[in-house]
Parts: C-alpha cells; sequence; structure tokens
C-alpha cells in the first residue's frame, strides 16, 4: 500500500509581545535561553481562532491538503505525488483561494494588543489583495518577521461585506476577520506554488505579529478622593513587572510613600478618556 507523503505548502507563524515581552524588557532584546524559556509559554491559539470559511473545507479535501496547528504556527501540508518530488499529488490551479475566519479566543483580545478597537471593523490578510473598491491601500500579508500588524490590515464593514460576496461566504457574525491565501500571491515572495504549479523548496513563511497595548496607568482610591495617573505610557504584558517611580513617573508629588511599589494593572480595566487609553488600578 502506497504511504501518503505530504510537505509544507506554506506557514503563517504568529506572535504576539503580550506574551512574549517580560515587563519592559523586549522579546527581542533577550538572550536565546530566554527566548525560548518566553516562547515555552506562549500559545497563539490561547487568542486567535483560525478556520476555513465558505467553500475553503471543500478545496482542502480535493487538493489533498492538511491543516496543522503548532503553539507558534498555522501550517498548510500538501499531500505530494512522490518522495522527494515537487509535484503536489493533485494539480493545484494557481487562482486558488484559501479562505479562513479570524475570531478571538480570548475576548479581551483588543484589549492587550496595540491595534484600534475594530467596532464594525474587520482584520484583513492576505497575500495578494482583491480588486475591490478599498483594497489597494493595504498592506499585503507580511513575508517579513520584523513587521508588525497596523490599521493597514482592516477594513471597514462596507468593504469587508463586499469581498465576503465575492466569495460567497453568508455567515459572519463572529468574525474579527479574515486570512485569505491565494496559491499566486502578489509577486515572488508572496507566491504560495512556483509559477509551474510546483510545490516550494522553501516553502513561504508569512508572519503575524502584534504588538502589547500600551496605556496610561491611573492609580484610585476612592477611601481618600485619591487618584495619580502616569506621565507616559507603559507597557501590557503577562510576565513580568514594570516598576514604577512614584515622583518621576507622575506629573506632581502624588503622596505614594517612597518605597510603595506600585501594582501593575490587568487587562480588564482599560477606559477610553478623549485620544488616551487608560488602565485603572484601585489601591
Amino acid at each position: 500500500m502506497q504511504s501518503l507523503i505530504y510537505q509544507t505548502l506554506c506557514t503563517v507563524q504568529l506572535r504576539h509581545d503580550y506574551f512574549l515581552n517580560r515587563g519592559e524588557v523586549l522579546f527581542n532584546d533577550m538572550d536565546e535561553a530566554d527566548k525560548a524559556k518566553q516562547l515555552q509559554g506562549f500559545d497563539w491559539k490561547e487568542s486567535l481562532h483560525l478556520y476555513p470559511i465558505g467553500n475553503t473545507q471543500k478545496k482542502l479535501k480535493n487538493n489533498h491538503l492538511l491543516l496543522k496547528h503548532t503553539p507558534h504556527s498555522f501550517r498548510i501540508l500538501v499531500r505530494m505525488l512522490e518522495e522527494e518530488s515537487q509535484e503536489p499529488f493533485v494539480s493545484i490551479q494557481q487562482e486558488e483561494t484559501l479562505l479562513f475566519g479570524v475570531s478571538y479566543q480570548n475576548p479581551l483580545f483588543e484589549n492587550f494588543s496595540d491595534m484600534e478597537f475594530l467596532g464594525e471593523r474587520k482584520i484583513f490578510w492576505a497575500n495578494n489583495l482583491p480588486i475591490l473598491p478599498g483594497f489597494d491601500s493595504l498592506e499585503p500579508l507580511s513575508v517579513q518577521s520584523d513587521q508588525y500588524f497596523s490599521a493597514s490590515h482592516i477594513v471597514n464593514e462596507s468593504e469587508f461585506t463586499e469581498l465576503m460576496q465575492v466569495h460567497n461566504v453568508s455567515d459572519t457574525k463572529f468574525l474579527k476577520g479574515i486570512l485569505s491565501l491565494k496559491m499566486n500571491g502578489l509577486s515572488g515572495p508572496y507566491n504560495i506554488l512556483n509559477e509551474s504549479g510546483t510545490v516550494k523548496l522553501s516553502p513561504t513563511v508569512f508572519y503575524i505579529n502584534f504588538r502589547n497595548r500600551r496605556t496610561i496607568w491611573k492609580y484610585l482610591q476612592a477611601a481618600n478622593n485619591f487618584s495619580a495617573e502616569t506621565l507616559g505610557i507603559k507597557p501590557l504584558t503577562k510576565s513580568g513587572f514594570v516598576a514604577l517611580d512614584p515622583v518621576s513617573d507622575f506629573a506632581e508629588n502624588t503622596g505614594f510613600p517612597a518605597a510603595f511599589q506600585l501594582p501593575n494593572p490587568s487587562i480588564h480595566s482599560l477606559k477610553r478618556v478623549e485620544d488616551k487609553i487608560i488602565s485603572e488600578i484601585y489601591l
């Protein structure tokens, strides 16, 4: 009986600085041992959910494609014609597009991510942008490991609705966004297949990176009618501790004891005040 041979067609690597930074220590500034330790505690699936929508599940089956999730990546595997061959088991059309819905596994995702609060808008990642009004100003899904999520990956409600109509997707109730992967990308680095239709020897790696949100930290004590907020924004991280100076980090003498260590905020207590995002900490 012939064994099934699968190779990686492409990989989407996902990282988030809220989990990987440690207080004010950036993940990228850590030594390799500390990076490995931070990565051990990170699993993108605790924050986001990616799943086939529309007729993508059927396309996966017809093209003999499999999905494989790891704590750090989302991979698509393709069945090969034979071992050490670049020929897929079935020919995949260059125009073939796989569409994945994006939803929040953690409902507080926007609280700890450096991004606009979406409201009715949606995230859109694609290696080949559709020829539709509004999409020409977007940035494609990154093929560079140091690029981060930005407003250029967000579409408004009407643009998203038109895109869903093009792909004949009707159930969008819980969608926060879309990941669109087309076999022929914008150009060579974005292509998933070679122009000949064969599988790349070095499969394309796409990157989805989020920075952690930074907020003004406001300390409140109702019993003494006390409040004080930091002069600048401070990072929200799952691990580590950000130490504040009761004098230099605040606008005036707040009356904090000299040795008092101010607690860091949780991701639950965000408030928008004019153009500021504030984390409230009750003492």
